[in-house]
């Protein structure tokens, strides 16, 4: 959702789905595997998720750019 935010999407197009119990899943900053609790995922990963979610945005707005054929401060996000 983090991610999402960042990017200007669609929330009526966003699905959430609970991570399967896996070790892929396991936030490398908790000792204890995988866990919920203290939403430690959002402190541990929310820096680096709207990190990527700006950088998303904002090749999307260069392609746009590039196809369209205009300076890339012309093109914007929102949702939808």
């Amino acid at each position: 959702m983090i991610l999402a935010d960042e990017m200007e999407a669609d929330w009526q197009m966003i699905k959430t789905e609970t991570a399967p119990v896996n070790s892929d899943y396991i936030n490398p900053e908790s000792n204890s595997g995988q866990i919920t609790a203290g939403s430690l995922s959002v402190k541990g990963f929310w820096d680096p998720l709207r990190k990527a979610g700006a950088a998303v945005k904002l090749k999307l707005r260069q392609a746009a750019a590039q196809r369209w054929r205009i300076p890339v401060e012309e093109c914007s996000a929102r949702s939808g």
